[in-house]
């Protein structure tokens, strides 16, 4: 049996934060794959000059829907999985889907899932390596206290604009052990 913990179910909105103007109109949908509802936001193109849109959440006190409040990290192996569920209406200008875990904006570590791995207007099992990161920030995460997760899609160009960006749920999965 895999051992599965659940970052986040992503139902409520009021306690997740837009990286700047081009993300857009988060908001629930009750399209979704776990539980009742999952996030849902656009892609604007505003004075931000952004080519990603994304979403963040560091406030844990006020949360229900968030399961890792202190959630200790340092258990998990580099063989582990980092799974997100999600679904992008097109991938004409998308260039990656990104989830970063960390203490803050400032010292995260980022794992990617490119565009010609996604599939549009489906949902997608987004599955790496916790091990094996795409980027580090800062000091990156410190796997004793993770205190921020965000999650974002980049584009192509600053430009670009795309609407129904959805997230359903993030969690991690221990490997099968074989000893």
């Amino acid at each position: 049996m895999y051992n599965a913990h659940v970052l986040t179910h992503c139902e409520d909105p009021s306690v997740w934060t837009a990286f700047d103007t081009d993300t857009a109109n988060l908001d629930v949908t009750f399209e979704h794959v776990t539980r009742t509802r999952a996030l849902n936001f656009d892609k604007a193109n505003t004075a931000a000059n952004a080519t990603i849109a994304g979403i963040y959440h560091d406030a844990w006190d006020d949360d229900r829907s968030n399961q890792y409040k202190g959630l200790d990290l340092s258990m998990w192996c580099p063989h582990d999985r980092l799974i997100w569920v999600m679904k992008i209406g097109a991938l004409t200008n998308v260039a990656n889907t990104f989830i970063r875990l960390g203490t803050d904006a400032n010292n995260y570590t980022e794992w990617r899932v490119i565009d010609s791995d996604l599939d549009a207007s489906s949902w997608n099992v987004c599955d790496v390596q916790f091990g094996v990161p795409a980027a580090q920030v800062g000091k990156g995460l410190d796997p004793r206290q993770l205190q921020y997760l965000a999650f974002g899609v980049t584009f192509d160009a600053e430009a670009n604009a795309l609407t129904d960006i959805i997230l359903d749920c993030v969690y991690l999965i221990a490997a099968k052990r074989t000893f």
